[in-house]
């Protein structure tokens, strides 16, 4: 949209995914991606080598309802 010059639809655009964008850095990165890629359908797995951990309780549950939301699930 921001291409094409239409600026209005480039910011709603924005405005919808926005909250995806706060909620894939609830969590140290990869492990935000990882899950929301998985639950996409996109990778099998969402594992992460140590140091890093599973996703928290906490972002998932942020995490879920806006993938629904924004039909990615």
């Amino acid at each position: 949209a921001a291409n094409a010059n239409d600026f209005a639809a480039a910011r709603a655009t924005f405005l919808k995914y926005f909250p995806f964008f706060r909620g894939i850095f609830l969590d140290p990165n990869p492990v935000p991606i990882k899950y929301a890629l998985k639950q996409a359908g996109i990778i099998e797995s969402d594992e992460v080598r140590l140091p890093l951990g599973q996703i928290s309780g906490e972002a998932r549950a942020i995490l879920d309802p806006l993938l629904f939301k924004l039909e990615l699930t």
